[in-house]
Formats: C-alpha cells, structure tokens, sequence
C-alpha cells in the first residue's frame, strides 16, 4: 500500500484484486474521485486507473508501476522498497502544503524508529500531553486530524516497576463508533423489550417456586465469593433448581480447577517477564555499540561530503570566472544574458569577445553530460577559443580548429556551439556546430524566424570541416540565443519549441531582462518549479537604431 501523509489530511492507497485504485480516508472507501474539506479550502482527490496514479488539485502524486510486487513512482523516481518514498508541496490559497509519500509493504510495521509523525497540531497537543503527563487520557469528544475524525484514548505503558516507557493510541472513527452506538441502542431496545414479555408472563409461576431454592443458592454465591471454591449446594429432585444447583456445583468446581491454573500461569509469567528484561537488557547493549558504530561512520561520511562541497565550491568559482564578468556596450545595441547551470558547475558556456576593430564576438556553448566532468571540458573550449578567436575573424575556421583540439584531447565526449561575429557595418558573420538554431524576432514585421545555419557537432570527426554563413538584424530585431536545457526542461512532456516560439511572441513588448525572466518562469513553472535536469544559457542581441 501507499500512505499520503500532511498535517491538514492523509490517506491510504492500494491496489485491489482487479487492479483497480482504492483510497481509504476517514473510514471511507473510495474508488473514484471524491473532495476532502479542510475548512474554508475544498481539496480535490482525483483517481486515474488508466495509467494508476492519484492526484491532488491535479498535481499528480504517485504512480504504481508494478502490482506484484508492489512499485511507484515519484518524483521521477521508482520505489519498490518498504518505508521509501518521495516529498513535495501544493499550492492552495496562496500557502504551501507540504506532503511525504511513501511504501508500506505487506507484513511490514506502519511505522518505523526515527519516522517523522505527521499530524495537525491539535493532534500532536494530545500527544505531547500524554508524555508529559504520563497519564492515561481518554476522549470526550470527536476530533479531526489529517487522518479523519476520531475519538481517541491514550494508554500508559509501563514496565515492571511502574515506570512509563511508551504510550498506545487506539482511534475509533466517528462513523464507526456512531454504528455502535446505534447498534447497542437497538440491541438494549429489544432486550428489554423481551425481558419485560418473560417477567410478566413468569413471574407468577416463580414467586412459589423460588424462595427455598434461591436462599441456598445465596449461601453458596457468598461462600464462594468469600474464597470458599469448595462449597457445593445440596439439592434433590429434577426440576429445575436442582438443575441449576448442579450447574452451580459443576461451576465452583471448575473455578477451583481455574484458581489453580490462574496461579501456575502467574509463576510462568513472571519468570518470562524476568528472562525477558534481561534480554531487553543484553539487546539493549548490543545497540548501543552498533549505534556507536554508525555514529562513527556518519562522522565520515559527513567530512568526506564537507570536502566535496568544498571541492564544488572552488569548481563553481573557477567557472564563474570563465563567463562574461560584464556585458560589452556597442553602439545601437543591447545585449543581454542569463546562465543557470542544473547542480553547482554544469556544462553550458557562453563569452564575448571584442576585436580591435570594433567587431563583436558572441559565442554560446553546451557540452554533453553534466556536472564536474562538463564544467572541466567547457574550461579547456574557453581557454582554447580565448587563445586562437583573436587571432581569426572567420567563425568557420574557429570551430574548424576547436574541433580537431577537442578530437585529439577529449574524445568520445561532444560540444555543440554557436559562434558569430557582429561587424561594425551591422552584418553577422556565424557558424553553427550542432547548436539550437537562433531566433530572431522582428517587430515590425510581427514575424519570427529561426534561423537554420547547419552544422556538425564538434568532437563527432577531425575531418569536419564548417562554412561562414552571413545574415543582419533590422531596427528592433532581437537574436535569441539559447541551449537545449529550454525546451527539453518537462516531466511527462517537453516544454517544446513551439511553446518557446509562442512565449517569444507573446512577450516581445518587455526589455531584455524581463523578457528573459519571463522565459525562465514559464520553464519553472512547466517544470512545476523542480530541479532542472539541465544547464540553460539564454543571450538576448537587440538592434535599436
């Protein structure tokens, strides 16, 4: 089974025999969508058999993957393990819902030592009384917590010198406890009922049958509620008293044999209780050096984890120094650019390069893979391309040379980048190395076009060789640069490039930086504000004049 656990509602999920989605909340089954009020806020609970996975307020929440045994996926991620699982949040009313999912396996505790208890705060009040009282505690009155509505009883549990070690929770729903209520209401009703037909039609018959008989009986109650178990009733005949002496006769005999089984079964206990306190004992020291060992271990995990992120520090800084620390300023132009790499160095580069002459370089980069490894090959490109782009005003040749270094350095391992030169006479020089193609927008003609200059990857093969292409911007055009970690940002589906056109579009009327930030939301929020499983890189060129 599956548990949805917060501190406004929770749930249990499973799978039944025909493979069907079944929720149980509050003592109630259900099978198809349904809504949970949690005061002012109606939260939606919506069931999806075709591909079996559960939402809340649309927001998928887990998918099973396998039945037997039992899988799910969250997050992106699988989990077939007992007590593993994933967190999120929802966004209602302006405020956050944070929730933790997570597998409860067949024959396996609900809960675990260490496991976070989830619960609203009135609930965690009765709770933390408990413990700090150490009394017993027992409900008046129905509750609400995440889990439904309950009257709840809290009990003591103590060892054997009456010391509190530990409590038991028993919930009884409101619709459970309303059904026995009912049911004893109807029962009481219809014995009494019968009762008051027996009485009035024996009490005649009895009143001249029982004096005798009934006064005997009595001396026998009381000396065998004084102890006396040895105590039999005298009687003769076979009517129905004497019946009923025999049975009593029969009954003190089986509580002296009960008596005496209640003492032998007392001893055995309490020798149990004394073998197993001093295994609780033994076992108890046996954690307590195992635990030491752990403690041990996680003390170095935790220095070596220390010293990676000192290491990912020091990485991100050299990147940092690698990109643009300030952006050229030309004449009639405006330039702009965002860099967000997906973990603290990533593979994404981009750079300006400003000739003697007045012309512009502007390149954009994506190296394959991610993390440290990319982040080192992007260095080794910027180091390489600062030292020959200079010295060279033809793209072409620049991707030409860059490529044959990555071949014979790096390879296996592959680079797309886009380079162009901005002439000072306002034509663009480029060449494309595998890249995304650029955009360009133009105002004036409410129109966007990509611009398609094809090209190889670099690092595929030494023998490739690339050709300048040539174009120019209009008054108030914009050139997009940007890398795939754009449009390949999604979960069930990619954010697109027909979604990124139409966001260009839409948003042309905003400067630079705006425009920019405004893509970025989109992504985030397509990407239902998660951790980007990419680099992105986005560099705005704006003619204006």
């Amino acid at each position: 089974s599956v548990w949805f656990e917060s501190n406004e509602f929770a749930f249990l999920t499973y799978l039944d025999s025909t493979g069907k989605i079944v929720i149980e909340y509050d003592s109630i089954v259900y099978s198809s969508d349904f809504e949970i009020a949690i005061e002012d806020y109606v939260f939606k609970v919506s069931i999806n058999d075709l591909n079996k996975s559960v939402q809340v307020n649309n927001k998928t929440l887990f998918t099973f993957t396998e039945k037997k045994p039992i899988q799910m996926m969250c997050n992106g991620n699988t989990f077939e393990k007992d007590h593993t699982g994933c967190k999120g949040f929802i966004i209602y009313n302006l405020k956050e819902l944070r929730y933790q999912v997570f597998l409860n396996l067949k024959n396996f505790p609900l809960s675990v030592p260490g496991q976070k208890v989830v619960s609203n705060q009135e609930f965690m009040k009765l709770y933390k009384g408990a413990i700090h009282s150490k009394t017993d505690y027992i409900e008046t009155k129905f509750r609400k917590s995440n889990y439904g509505t309950f009257m709840s009883a809290i009990a003591i549990i103590r060892d054997s010198n009456s010391q509190p070690i530990g409590f038991v929770e028993v919930d009884v729903s409101q619709k459970e406890l309303r059904a026995f209520q009912n049911l004893i209401y109807i029962v009481s009703l219809k014995a009494g009922i019968l009762i008051l037909i027996v009485m009035g039609i024996g009490a005649h018959f009895l009143a001249k049958m029982i004096t005798t008989p009934i006064q005997e009986l009595k001396r026998g109650i009381k000396s065998i509620s004084e102890g006396n178990l040895l105590y039999r009733v005298k009687f003769k005949g076979k009517d129905e008293f004497s019946t009923l002496a025999r049975n009593f006769n029969w009954m003190s005999r089986r509580l002296n044999v009960s008596q005496r089984e209640t003492l032998r079964l007392n001893e055995e206990l309490q020798q149990f209780n004394s073998q197993l306190e001093k295994r609780i004992k033994e076992r108890t020291e046996d954690l307590e050096i195992e635990k030491m060992i752990v403690d041990k271990a996680m003390n170095e995990l935790q220095k070596r984890n220390a010293i990676i992120e000192q290491d990912l520090d020091r990485a991100r800084k050299i990147q940092k120094s690698l990109l643009p620390q300030k952006t050229p300023t030309l004449e009639n132009y405006k330039i702009y650019s965002f860099y967000q790499p997906m973990d603290k160095v990533g593979g994404d580069l981009y750079g300006f390069l400003e000739f003697h002459n007045g012309d512009l370089g502007i390149f954009i980069a994506d190296v394959s893979g991610h993390g440290i490894a990319s982040a080192f090959i992007a260095s080794i490109v910027k180091q390489e391309f600062d030292s020959i782009a200079p010295l060279i005003s033809s793209p072409a040749e620049i991707l030409t040379y860059l490529n044959q270094n990555i071949c014979k350095k790096f390879f296996g391992n592959f680079l797309t980048m886009f380079y162009l030169i901005l002439k000072k006479d306002g034509k663009i020089i480029c060449a494309n190395g595998g890249h995304a193609y650029p955009f360009i927008y133009s105002p004036l003609k409410n129109k966007l076009i990509e611009v398609e200059v094809k090209g190889k990857l670099l690092g595929a093969f030494p023998e490739t060789v690339w050709h300048d292409h040539e174009f120019s911007l209009e008054n108030k055009d914009r050139l997009i640069l940007l890398t795939d970690g754009v449009i390949e940002t999604g979960k069930k589906e990619l954010f697109g490039e027909e979604r990124l056109k139409k966001l260009i579009i839409e948003n042309h009327h905003l400067s630079g930086n705006l425009f920019i930030k405004k893509i970025m939301h989109s992504v985030n929020e397509f990407n239902e504000f998660l951790s980007l499983k990419d680099d992105i890189t986005i560099v705005l060129l704006e003619r204006n004049g």
